[in-house]
């Protein structure tokens, strides 16, 4: 358990110094800055996989990850598409997307809505129940590029092997990757990231401490 525990605080460590390289970046060179948000994307190696799942983001404005979603299920790397649903104008977005598929030949009965409630970590913890109960063994998850590797971290280990998650990340349009520091929406973006992220070490961290006081 110490051994793990260290991993988990070097982990923390790390990303703190990133964020040090993100307030010293920022009033410094245009490479630095390249660098620190290149640490954000994460990518897994797209397999064939029994559902292409998509989490609601709500700056996804464009349905830019619905998109990319349909595109792999017409490559053949999925069976089906699971999105997180919710209403959007009193009108389910699961709806709304059955008729976009159904436009860019994709069936819309392969397309279905998970109504999760609760924190993102209650969230994924349903989403996995969910899974094992209808033996779904591999999953795709489709998440904006800067959010891919918070993404990779949170879901790792996760369902102690039951279920596998394979990370796909998606260039939204409204993010500027090469000069992140220009744009407000993009800064925000990078910045809330790194938060996140920091605040991910930092809970697995208390709680391997916790588990060490137990026993």
């Amino acid at each position: 358990m110490r051994k793990e525990e260290g991993k988990v605080g070097c982990g923390c460590l790390f990303f703190l110094f990133l964020l040090f390289l993100v307030v010293f970046g920022i009033l410094f060179h245009p490479k630095t800055l390249r660098f620190i948000g290149g640490q954000l994307i994460y990518r897994d190696k797209i397999l064939f996989s029994d559902v292409l799942y998509v989490p609601r983001f709500s700056e996804d404005s464009d349905g830019e990850l619905y998109l990319a979603a349909f595109e792999e299920l017409k490559k053949g790397n999925g069976r089906r598409i699971w999105v997180e649903d919710y209403e959007l104008l009193q009108t389910s977005v699961v709806n709304i997307l059955r008729r976009l598929a159904k436009e860019r030949g994709v069936k819309e009965d392969l397309i279905k809505g998970i109504r999760l409630n609760g924190k993102e970590s209650e969230k994924w913890k349903k989403l996995i129940e969910l899974c094992k109960k209808e033996r779904i063994r591999r999953v795709v998850v489709f998440v904006p590029e800067y959010s891919s590797r918070r993404y990779h971290i949170m879901l790792t280990g996760r369902s102690n092997g039951e279920v596998v998650f394979l990370i796909n990340p998606v260039k939204l349009a409204f993010f500027n990757q090469e000069r992140w520091w220009k744009e407000s929406k993009s800064r925000e973006a990078i910045l809330k990231e790194y938060v996140e992220i920091i605040s991910l070490y930092s809970e697995k961290f208390k709680y391997g401490r916790q588990k060490e006081s137990r026993s």
